[in-house]
C-alpha cells in the first residue's frame, strides 16, 4: 500500500516556481502604480497651490515672481510672467515617477470700485 499523506518534493518547488512567476510579474506593475499615485498627489497639491495663488492675485493684486518651494521632499519651481493685464503662474517639478511636469494657471485681476476704468 502506498503512503500518500503530503505534497511530494517535485509538486511544492512546481508550485513555488509558479508563485514565484506570478509575484514577478505584478510587482513591477504595483510599485509603477505607487508611483503614479505619487506624482498625481504632487499634482493636486501644486494645482491647490496655484489656485491659492490666483486667489490671492484677484485679491490683493500682487504675486511673487519667481519662488521655489519644498513639499514631501519635492522642490517645485513657481514662475509668474504679467502681459496684457493677465498674470501666468506656471509649476514645474519632477514627479515620483522621473518625469518632468508643468502645471499653468491663467489669473486677472479683477477690478474693484476703486480701479480706474
Amino acid at each position: 500500500m502506498i503512503n500518500n499523506k503530503g505534497f511530494s518534493y517535485i509538486e511544492v518547488m512546481c508550485a513555488l516556481l509558479l508563485f514565484s512567476i506570478a509575484v514577478s510579474t505584478i510587482l513591477p506593475a504595483l510599485v509603477t502604480v505607487q508611483q503614479e499615485r505619487l506624482t498625481i498627489r504632487q499634482e493636486r497639491y501644486i494645482e491647490e497651490f496655484l489656485n491659492k495663488e490666483i486667489y490671492d492675485l484677484k485679491s490683493n493684486g500682487n504675486v511673487e515672481e519667481e519662488l521655489s518651494i519644498v513639499n514631501d521632499g519635492v522642490e517645485y519651481q513657481i514662475h509668474s510672467v504679467f502681459s496684457n493685464g493677465r498674470t501666468v503662474i506656471c509649476a514645474y517639478w519632477e514627479g515620483g515617477n522621473g518625469r518632468y511636469y508643468e502645471r499653468c494657471l491663467l489669473g486677472k485681476k479683477e477690478r474693484g470700485w476703486n480701479d480706474s476704468y
